[in-house]
């Protein structure tokens, strides 16, 4: 019974042919890595930039939806009258944000300011009325 391992039975050339290729592989890989990296270098940050900046714009758009949908309709349920309170509590913004928005579309719209029976400033919108106004006597 013939007592060699089986790694001695094989042939020299075969080992010397494999460790070749495991050669020629990792020398290909390195050489593909040497040519891909630099573009990775730019490439990569300037997608994840890309993307980032993308996703931050559509956040400020369904943002911005948001709030022009508390707008409306507060302008309609209103019939042209907004308190900046009114317009915090709805679209659930600071007081100083809300006077910011609303003095943005009070320049926008032409709208009116006006005060209050408790000293708080209202804004008057003109609005588009599907009727006539009812006169008051």
């Amino acid at each position: 019974m013939d007592k060699r391992s089986p790694s001695s039975s094989l042939h020299p050339g075969l080992f010397i042919a494999g460790f070749g290729l495991v050669f020629c592989v990792l020398w290909l890989l390195v050489a593909i890595l040497g040519a891909v990296l630099p573009i990775l270098k730019v490439g990569l940050p300037l997608a994840i930039s890309v993307g980032v900046w993308q996703h931050l714009q559509k956040r400020q758009q369904r943002q911005q939806a948001l709030l022009d949908h508390a707008f409306y309709k507060l302008l309609k349920e209103h019939d042209g009258y907004i308190t900046t309170l009114e317009f915090a509590m709805t679209a659930k913004l600071s007081g100083a944000v809300a006077r910011q928005y609303l003095d943005n579309r009070a320049k926008e719209f032409s709208a009116q300011f006006g005060i209050s029976e408790v000293g708080e400033v209202f804004y008057i919108f003109p609005v588009v009325r599907s009727h006539p106004p009812t006169p008051f006597n």
